[in-house]
């Protein structure tokens, strides 16, 4: 009542320590407690103290001013009444936060008290699990991740250390800490860390506290919950190298980022990333990234500057706001060092040789593959030695998307949205791309100039991966310089053309290699073209259609179908030799017209050297497939009352043709005579 009249919110207790059911009731508040001046108020303190802690907002103990006595110590009126006012009031500001003591620190869990009110005791249970590492600072940051429970998509998760393939089939080369699904059986074990549930019963005139274990409805409530209010930190990675944020800043601090929801675990010591460093600093630190590919026989630089790409794409994948391209490590030989390439720049971001996968042989397969990768939050995935077409609808989502949504291995239900920022790598021979997939991807290309590459013995770094390993803090504060730099210097653009669906990795990764003074890694896109199955398909159909359609009517299926039945002669000799060689690539060697037209249907409008595949209605409404030359619109001039175009058009215009020109009158458009195009002028 005297702290009442001094304008302070008071709890008053009848007995020295705060009976755990009542704790609750302070939850979110900023809490002091004032003791008596004696043993059983000091214990009781402290015991109140661990209680409360994680349920209020803070906790802190004040010691008023006086002798601690055995028993029947002043309180704060008797100090009040000898000391006065300030001094009462300075004791309350000056209290100290609580820690536990050694004796407590081996148990210093808060009581949960289990009763009818189910909702309740679930949320008290999941607010304090949330928060099990932060409550218990003495450990160092990597037992303390190891003890925490977070979420992804509202699936509770955990860390492990394990070195198994998981669910997805991802061979691991190293035991590296990982995401996993928490089971229940994990979960009633992080409950029992966390609190201790208690139940009351009447014995006699007392009431008796009995300690119990998790009943199943609670483990059951909290494994399948899906929502925890904020309680439960996300955590979207794991990284054992420092990285950086969206703001240009890095992670240094070990332990789980707030900003990021990453959390940063590393496995060695890291020089500090310089906070200013010039363009000059930025060059020598890109020559020393490219030391460790010194001895690669690269096609040409711009295909260099794709692994270093990669490697600062993996240093910096937080600070990316969007998808990353494909990176894929082809080669004209098999032993010309992908993988190796691939490793390199997995030792360096992450401390270990990539996790990798074979390329699944199925659209359901690879969904399964993505989901598992979402779920577990991989940084980076190899698919490992293609051997077929790399590509379809599932990989492309994944690589211009920056979530996924699938079905849980071995259950019915679906996830939530999860984050994905995997980033993809891949390697092969002679690489080929599916038509979107191509698009997506950088291609680095190694020439090799041996019949067996594999068996060299001149290299500058004998065992790289061995010397990447030793050189890996400086290698990698190397690559975060680099970034650092760019985004010292105000992330100036260039001249740089942007990549559509990509155009923040492009502004960030390709904006510091070219700061850095490197190739653009995007000066290799037409290496990706050629790459690219379909578009070749593209151009054999086109050149296969002309061939039998000589005066550009048209051809309907079913005549495409008759032509190619005509046997080839004994002699070996074919009429439509590239109309053949098109129809069976896309149908095989069952060829009627049902199925040429279903395939036609998907190359409709595709562009390929000027022209495209279009059908129209012919006789009867029979459909019509020829081959259409496009004209883009041009610039034009105003000269003299008559439009001339500025550029040479195509169809022998040499960009004064009269075949393009046509009188202004009054008015704001001209019209290109031949093409019908319409102009703003």
């Amino acid at each position: 009542s005297v702290l009442l009249g001094l304008g302070f919110n008071v709890a008053g207790l009848p007995t020295s320590e705060l009976n755990a059911k009542y704790a609750r009731l302070f939850a979110g508040c900023t809490v002091v407690i004032v003791p008596d001046l004696d043993v059983p108020g000091r214990d009781g303190a402290q015991k109140s103290a661990g209680r409360l802690a994680g349920v209020a907002a803070s906790v802190r103990v004040a010691r008023l001013p006086g002798e601690l006595k055995s028993s029947h110590g002043d309180d704060v009126r008797d100090v009040l009444a000898r000391d006065g006012e300030d001094v009462v009031r300075m004791a309350i500001e000056s209290a100290t936060v609580w820690l536990p003591t050694d004796r407590e620190s081996a148990d210093s869990r808060p009581d949960v008290l289990l009763d009818l009110e189910e909702a309740a005791v679930t949320a008290a249970v999941v607010k304090h699990l949330g928060g099990l590492g932060h409550a218990t600072p003495w450990l160092q940051p990597d037992e303390a991740s190891r003890a925490m429970v977070y979420q992804r998509a509202g699936v509770l998760v955990h860390v492990v250390n394990d070195s198994n393939a998981t669910g997805a089939g991802i061979t691991l080369p190293e035991t590296v800490p990982q995401i996993r699904s928490l089971p229940k059986a994990i979960i009633r074990e992080r409950i029992t860390q966390a609190v201790r549930l208690i139940t009351e019963r009447q014995d006699g005139e007392d009431i008796k506290r009995c300690p119990v274990r998790p009943p199943d409805w609670l483990v059951q409530a909290i494994h399948q919950r899906g929502d925890y209010n904020g309680a439960v930190m996300t955590l979207a990675g794991i990284t054992r190298t420092p990285t950086l944020r969206a703001d240009g800043t890095v992670i240094q601090q070990p332990g789980y980022d707030d900003q990021t929801g990453l959390l940063y675990l590393p496995d060695q010591h890291f020089p500090e990333v310089p906070e200013q460093p010039t363009q000059a600093d930025a060059t020598k630190a890109a020559v020393e990234l490219l030391e460790v590919v010194a001895d690669f026989p690269f096609e040409s630089d711009a295909h260099r500057s794709i692994w270093l790409a990669c490697v600062l794409t993996l240093l910096a994948r937080p600070a990316i706001g969007g998808p990353c391209p494909l990176f894929v490590f082809d080669a004209n030989t098999r032993g010309a060092g992908k993988t190796l390439l691939a490793d390199a720049a997995g030792i360096i971001a992450h401390g270990s040789a990539m996790a990798r996968n074979a390329w699944p042989g199925s659209e359901d397969e690879v969904r399964k593959m993505i989901t598992s990768i979402a779920l577990e939050g991989w940084p980076a995935i190899l698919l490992d030695n293609v051997a077929n077409t790399l590509g379809g609808p599932s990989l492309d989502m994944a690589l211009t998307g920056t979530t996924w949504q699938g079905r849980v291995l071995g259950e019915s239900r679906m996830t939530g949205p999860l984050p994905l920022t995997t980033v993809w790598l891949a390697s092969g021979n002679n690489v080929e791309l599916a038509a979107d997939t191509a698009r997506r991807t950088l291609l680095a290309r190694l020439e090799s100039l041996e019949e067996h590459p594999e068996d060299r013995t001149e290299f500058r770094h004998h065992d790289l991966k061995g010397w990447v390993r030793s050189q890996r803090s400086r290698l990698a504060v190397a690559g975060l310089t680099v970034l650092r730099a760019f985004f010292a210097a105000g992330c100036p653009r260039g001249s740089l053309t942007p990549w559509g669906s990509f155009e923040c990795w492009s502004e960030l990764i390709r904006g510091a290699i070219v700061f850095a003074g490197q190739a653009d890694p995007c000066d290799t896109r037409d290496a990706v073209r050629d790459a690219d199955r379909s578009a070749e398909q593209v151009r054999l159909l086109h050149a296969g259609i002309e061939e039998a359609d000589v005066d550009g009517e048209g051809l309907t299926t079913a005549e495409i179908a008759r032509l190619l039945s005509h046997p080839i002669s004994q002699d070996g000799a074919d009429q439509w030799p590239i109309l053949r060689m098109a129809i069976t690539e896309l149908c095989g060697t069952k060829i009627n017209s049902r199925g040429i037209g279903y395939k036609l249907r998907n190359y409709r409008g595709r562009v390929c050297a000027g022209k495209r595949l279009e059908c129209r209605d012919g006789h009867g409404g029979v459909k019509k497939w020829f081959i259409e030359r496009i004209t883009k619109p041009v610039a034009t001039e105003i000269k003299g009352g008559v439009e001339e175009c500025s550029t040479a058009c195509g169809d022998g215009c040499d960009g004064g043709d009269e075949i393009c020109r046509t009188e202004v009158k009054d008015a704001v458009t001209t019209t290109a005579a031949e093409e019908g195009f319409t102009y703003e002028v």
